[in-house]
């Protein structure tokens, strides 16, 4: 690892399991650092959303349909729908990091709170497309934590996040199989 992977600081020269001078994070080779943030590019992307889908409302208008007034007002309902997201997700009780190492994942937000949980509890970690969540779920096939993919700044995040938990648990029950070495720091 170069760089803290929460706030940049170079690591050159320190050990690979340390504590990182500047922000204070304990890293390891793997760890992964999000912040809980709206996308950069959302207000572009809602932009592109009425140009691009704008067409779907006015043709109908420009050619006196019948049902132009129902398609524009479903347009309009989509539009300040996406709006209203935006904004939600870009609330400041929706801010914090979310840090997933080989002892677990750790969540912390400013108006919420934090919450750990330990790789040794966690099964597996799912990302689903169609629900757009990351999902862990422990032994007992019981949900520990659900979380949307715009949470952790996209879904490509998202599903790195579950490949990066999956493996952790692999490695962490390799450890602690017979004949593995058990790591108990």
């Amino acid at each position: 690892m170069i760089n803290c992977p929460k706030c940049g600081y170079s690591l050159e020269g320190l050990p690979e399991v340390h504590v990182c001078p500047e922000c204070g994070l304990d890293y390891y080779g793997e760890t992964l650092c999000l912040e809980f943030k709206a996308h950069s590019d959302s207000w572009r992307t809602i932009a592109l959303t009425v140009v691009g889908t704008s067409w779907i409302a006015l043709v109908p208008a420009y050619r006196a349909q019948s049902y132009w007034k129902l398609v524009f007002l479903l347009w309009l309902f989509a539009v300040v729908f996406r709006i209203i997201a935006h904004m939600y997700r870009s609330m400041p009780e929706n801010q914090g990091e979310f840090i997933v190492d080989r002892k677990g994942i750790r969540m912390s937000r400013p108006k919420r709170g934090s919450k750990f949980i330990a790789i040794s509890i966690i099964k597996r970690a799912n990302y689903s497309i169609w629900t757009g969540r990351l999902v862990l779920f422990g032994h007992d096939a019981q949900k520990l934590l659900s979380i949307q993919y715009w949470e952790l700044g996209g879904q490509a995040n998202a599903k790195k996040c579950a490949q990066r938990i999956n493996s952790l648990i692999v490695a962490k029950q390799s450890l602690d199989s017979p004949g593995g070495i058990n790591d108990s720091s």
